[in-house]
């Protein structure tokens, strides 16, 4: 179950939720406290108009894998002739790479 004690409001970034994710989604959906409480709700939700975008957890590095033919035969392109852009395996195993945390934006 959702083991932290402080609200929501007092951290900087929602890595600290992370481990609990899964959790805190199912008290979320199988509750019904949000759904009844008005006041809750308004605490809760901010208008599309007056919300603040902002990266919502710390992204130090992550893996991300050619999702279409498209976008590998793009980055093959860069590293090979663009003729020969695919791998013969390249549909066969996911083909991972480590992405820039710089590139990740909000």
């Amino acid at each position: 179950m959702y083991s932290h004690h402080f609200e929501i409001h007092e951290v900087a970034r929602n890595d600290e939720f992370v481990p609990d994710a899964v959790a805190a989604q199912h008290v979320a959906r199988d509750t019904a406290t949000l759904r009844d409480n008005a006041e809750l709700r308004t605490k809760a939700f901010v208008r599309q108009a007056d919300a603040r975008l902002h990266l919502p957890l710390q992204i130090p590095g992550y893996t991300d894998f050619y999702s279409s033919k498209e976008h590998a035969t793009n980055v093959g392109s860069m590293f090979r002739d663009p003729k020969n852009a695919l791998l013969p395996n390249w549909s066969e195993m996911p083909i991972g790479y480590n992405g820039r945390a710089s590139s990740v934006v909000v």
